[in-house]
């Protein structure tokens, strides 16, 4: 947290469960500008890969203009269409940045996918998932200043 300049908000330990819609709720009353979930698996390649998934139900319905007034009562599972144009060019910039040559070398990532993830229903603000394949345990050191780095283009982070 310190050498990044930024404030971890919510954090869970291996093995303790968070209950469906508790990181949306808490989210959501926070008022979060992003949300961004880390997941990590392990991966038989010994290279490193990185996958940006956001929420999608159906691209023609969940992309679609729509006008939403603060007064409305919206479901959770229309909740991410208020920032569904917004998550899409945060993760855009995020894979542009993390798909530098300089980073080719020490992983791999792919291009940001809509995915119906249980995990991001409910939440209001531009949220993504990131998931990180890791042949072994101390790899993800090797992405921790690649991801901060992606995260340069929100306006008012400052990362050291």
């Amino acid at each position: 947290e310190e050498k990044y300049n930024a404030r971890v908000i919510l954090t869970r330990s291996p093995g303790e469960e968070i209950l469906p819609f508790q990181n949306a709720s808490f989210t959501n009353r926070l008022g979060a500008d992003f949300f961004i979930r880390l997941q990590l698996y392990r991966e038989s390649t010994i290279k490193p890969k990185i996958f940006l998934y956001h929420l999608v139900f159906d691209p023609m319905v969940d992309c679609a203009k729509r006008n939403i007034d603060s007064l409305t009562f919206i479901s959770v599972n229309q909740a991410h269409f208020a920032n569904i144009h917004k998550t899409k060019s945060f993760g855009q910039k995020m894979y542009e940045s993390l798909n530098l040559r300089l980073y080719k070398k020490y992983f791999d990532c792919n291009p940001l996918q809509g995915l119906p993830l249980k995990h991001l229903v409910g939440i209001q603000a531009p949220a993504l998932t990131i998931e990180c394949g890791i042949s072994y345990d101390d790899q993800w050191k090797v992405l921790v200043d690649p991801l901060v780095d992606s995260l340069r283009f929100i306006e008012g982070l400052k990362v050291k």
